[in-house]
């Protein structure tokens, strides 16, 4: 793809750089280096998303019980971060490549500001042949800016750079029919065209211990990373030269195929990067004419508002059942709206006055960013 420069993002999951005393296993996170090196060297352009701190920390803090508060992981996070980093630049360095840490949390994303620095901050250090190593700030992060899973932010971070890979490696060959370790039946699945609400069911629950993730979060940010044209591969990092296999169009590990008509760099982060203060819900024709016709969103078509919202405010777009169709930036807020769903445009330029500026979108298809391309005709 011109102009993406092959770039390539690989989450290493916490499950294989710790063993299960919580130590780092060296090996592997050796043999790991060696094949990202090898990237360099066939011309990719790699970075890495690290899980492993928390782990990591308690590891070399000689605990006896795995952290479980808020405070006891935030420390152990603090240490840990320091030790993976360290070996990171010491492992880097035999190839004579640098390493930066970025430690990052869900504002840093929501807040436009904040993440145009972050989309610049990561291309700098591409430019300048450094291997950005990026983690949530665990050491900060609380649930209200918990980003919550380094699966969701190796998404974030593939949309933000316009990666052309996103490579999540974890202890599982890829996404299976079922749970392969309960299920002797169950099949690996080698190609996700789209991911479907079946497809969304095979999540099954959270990881081990000492993980945030699970195949349910690798299937969110697969759905993230494909809206914005990221192919994505769920693979086992236990696998010899996992990462040359992939790229070298081996079939391995589940592929997920990138959106045919991939959301612009803004509009990926109105729907997976922003917060969202408030809903509007919709009927299912204008369901219709946003989803299959690309149409901006009229106060004709609203069913209902919830959240008090200003107008600039990013909003969630919902069908009438609720369900979440993507977002988009609201031209008006939440007061006005309550005044003028339902009415047509006509109705709506009739009330412009001194005190009221009107415009016939609500959201303009422009800032509006659809994920889902499919709603339940018969809910009403």
């Amino acid at each position: 793809m011109a102009g993406r420069q092959h770039r390539i993002v690989v989450k290493i999951g916490g499950s294989i750089l710790t063993s299960a005393s919580y130590m780092l296993r060296m090996e592997r996170l050796q043999s790991l280096v060696d094949g990202i090196a090898r990237l360099r060297s066939n011309g990719f352009t790699p970075l890495i998303v690290s899980s492993g701190a928390v782990p990591a920390g308690f590891g070399a803090l000689s605990g006896t019980r795995y952290p479980t508060s808020v405070a006891e992981k935030q420390m152990a996070a603090s240490v840990g971060q320091v030790h993976l980093m360290h070996l990171y630049q010491q492992l880097f360095m035999q190839y004579d490549l640098l390493t930066g840490q970025l430690l990052l949390t869900s504002d840093d994303f929501r807040v436009r500001a904040r993440y145009v620095n972050i989309c610049n901050t990561l291309n700098l250090l591409l430019q300048r042949g450094v291997v950005p190593i990026v983690n949530e700030n665990d050491t900060v992060s609380v649930d209200g800016i918990k980003v919550g899973d380094n699966d969701t932010l190796g998404a974030l971070v593939a949309t933000a750079v316009d990666a052309e890979h996103y490579i999540i490696l974890s202890d599982i060959d890829g996404l299976y029919t079922a749970n392969p370790r309960q299920d002797p039946q169950a099949r690996l699945i080698a190609t996700v065209e789209t991911i479907t609400p079946y497809i969304e069911t095979l999540g099954g629950a959270r990881g081990s211990l000492g993980t945030t993730g699970g195949m349910r979060t690798k299937i969110k940010a697969a759905r993230i990373a494909t809206a914005a044209g990221v192919e994505v591969v769920i693979a086992n990092g236990e696998t010899p030269d996992i990462l040359q296999r992939i790229l070298s169009g081996e079939e391995i590990g589940t592929h997920f195929k990138p959106r045919k008509r991939p959301l612009s760099g803004k509009k990926s982060w109105i729907a997976f990067g922003s917060h969202a203060e408030g809903k509007i819900l919709i009927d299912m024709g204008a369901v219709q004419a946003v989803l299959h016709q690309h149409k901006s969103l009229l106060a004709s078509g609203i069913l209902r508002i919830e959240g008090d919202f200003s107008e600039g405010d990013v909003v969630s777009i919902c069908g009438p059942d609720g369900s979440e169709l993507g977002r988009g930036i609201s031209q008006y807020a939440s007061d006005d709206l309550q005044r003028l769903k339902g009415m047509r445009s006509q109705e709506i330029a009739s009330l412009a006055s001194a005190n009221m500026t009107t415009v016939p979108e609500v959201v303009h298809r422009d800032t509006l960013a659809l994920y889902r391309s499919t709603i339940v005709a018969t809910a009403q």
